[in-house]
């Protein structure tokens, strides 16, 4: 499997990058201005991540609107991006969002943070504290919260990354080089 994960390319961020995503990292990494930020491209099943690297370790990975924080990070470095929105969801909504299911509002306990539609957002299994996935927001958390203990149902949170995905292995294979 690694042998289908090839890093295209990975070099210093340029200080125009590094104005650029300095002010969009400041809420996951703490300490950023004298870290030595790099910027990866890994190819994957078809796919090009770009993959933000600090201190050489893979933290994030730029999507088309911002940038994501990255499981693979959070699960290594639990007390990272603290101040990132939270979902705090049960052990059976924790079970199926691993397993690459979206996130439906019944199994949502609590929201730490706040988050508009379209925001990154951390899933976090409730029991063990542990980032167990991350998505995006399908709808503010103010109607997050509200619909905690309701009844209600649906989809709140569009899962983009879960343990041992495509972005995972590939932050796996950057963590060894």
């Amino acid at each position: 499997m690694v042998g289908e994960i090839r890093v295209k390319s990975r070099h210093p961020l340029s200080k125009k990058e590094k104005r650029r995503l300095l002010p969009l990292l400041r809420g996951l990494l703490a300490g950023t201005d004298d870290v030595r930020l790099e910027i990866a491209r890994v190819e994957a099943h078809g796919r090009v991540y770009e993959i933000l690297i600090a201190g050489g370790e893979p933290i994030a990975v730029l999507v088309e609107n911002g940038l994501e924080p990255i499981l693979y990070f959070l699960v290594r470095n639990r007390g990272a991006a603290e101040s990132l929105p939270r979902v705090i969801v049960d052990r059976g909504a924790s079970r199926a969002v691993s397993r690459g299911a979206n996130l439906m509002l019944p199994g949502i306990r609590a929201v730490e943070g706040s988050f508009d539609v379209g925001d990154p957002v951390i899933i976090v299994d409730e029991p063990t504290g542990v980032p167990v996935a991350v998505g995006r927001a399908l709808l503010p958390s103010s109607e997050v919260v509200e619909s905690i203990g309701t009844g209600r149902k649906g989809v709140a949170v569009k899962v983009t990354q879960r343990p041992g995905d495509t972005l995972w292995r590939a932050c796996e294979v950057l963590s060894t080089r």
